[in-house]
């Protein structure tokens, strides 16, 4: 009995979000087809890159849903900056001012940028299911930061793609 498996892109970007198993059943080779998730293959430990070259222009955030895992997309200009992901207690602090921002959500996965500079993004951007919303906390002295209000503690991976977006995947 064979067995094919193909992996498919979700939303345009090279990821691996569903897998699709063919099998042929029966003395007559009649195929049947399932699509399910594929496994998530993150973690809840940090991810980082050091800050290195010069300052890149955040274009645009956006925030979507997928089959198995939520998404925040970071656009830049000229290149992804170094950038360092985690998980991080509360209270979050803004950047500059010291004030308490607050964020919605269980848990709370800090975004930080450097070096880099921040576009005319909104402050709070509306979530999905599993991301509660995502709130822009500084740009100050060519480091931005966002922190990410999930539902709960999930595992989360990091992946740039294009030299110009930076990826931040949330299993739901």
């Amino acid at each position: 009995m064979a067995v094919a498996v193909l992996l498919a892109a979700c939303g345009g970007d090279d990821d691996e979000s569903s897998v699709t198993t063919t099998v042929p059943v029966g003395p007559t080779g009649t195929r049947t087809t399932a699509t399910a998730p594929a496994p998530f293959d993150g973690a809840t430990t940090p991810v980082s890159t050091p800050p290195a070259g010069e300052k890149h222009d955040l274009k645009a955030v956006r925030v979507g849903a997928h089959e198995g895992f939520n998404r925040v997309v970071f656009e830049f200009d000229g290149g992804v900056p170094g950038y360092s992901v985690k998980y991080v207690e509360r209270p979050i602090i803004a950047d500059g001012s010291g004030d308490e921002v607050t964020v919605g959500g269980g848990a709370v996965l800090e975004v930080r940028l450097e070096p880099a500079m921040g576009a005319d993004v909104s402050r709070r951007i509306a979530g999905t299911d599993e991301i509660v919303e995502v709130v822009k906390t500084g740009d100050f002295e060519a480091v931005v930061h966002f922190a990410v209000g999930v539902r709960d503690r999930a595992p989360f991976k990091v992946i740039t793609s294009e030299g110009t977006t930076l990826i931040v995947d949330i299993e739901r």
